[in-house]
């Protein structure tokens, strides 16, 4: 709260991957194009969603190094169980990487990531920490169920967003 985001100095603006939801600013014709958030993804990885999707119909997300934000973070998620929080974010982000890859990343980065979740799955289970476990499995089991609107979601983002390849 009230801490200087940027100490470097970058010049007015630049490009970056995702703009984070605590504050920013769509072009509302975009906004129109792309979708905004995913109504199902609660919290987490939503505005790395939408952010993905703006790279992929060829616009930028870009952060303005001047603009000054007052934000108390973590407000909600203080009063949340951890593991609700592991499950939502691993939800979200397995689905968004179905979502928005082209076929080339689905296997270079969602495969490997899948592997990894498996494996902290077995660490947690280790480690005593059996909440997060369950919250992983329950997060991939969410994601067979969904298969149907993420095909469907797919197809809109492949076809109809998707402008440029992935980096």
């Amino acid at each position: 709260y009230g801490k200087e985001f940027i100490e470097k100095d970058y010049g007015e603006s630049y490009e970056i991957y995702t703009a984070y939801g605590a504050c920013f600013l769509a072009n509302r014709k975009l906004v129109n194009k792309l979708g905004l958030f995913d109504p199902e993804y609660f919290a987490y990885f939503e505005e790395t969603d939408f952010s993905h999707r703006v790279w992929l119909s060829g616009h930028k997300v870009k952060i303005y190094t001047k603009a000054v934000i007052y934000h108390k973070g973590a407000k909600t998620a203080q009063k949340l169980p951890s593991s609700f929080i592991q499950y939502h974010s691993f939800k979200n982000r397995l689905f968004t990487y179905l979502k928005n890859f082209g076929l080339v990343n689905i296997y270079k980065i969602f495969v490997p990531h899948l592997f990894i979740c498996e494996v902290s799955s077995v660490l947690y289970l280790a480690m005593r920490r059996p909440g997060y476990t369950l919250a992983i499995q329950k997060a991939i089991l969410w994601n067979i169920i969904k298969v149907g609107k993420l095909l469907r979601e797919r197809r809109k983002v492949q076809e109809e967003i998707r402008k440029v390849r992935d980096a």
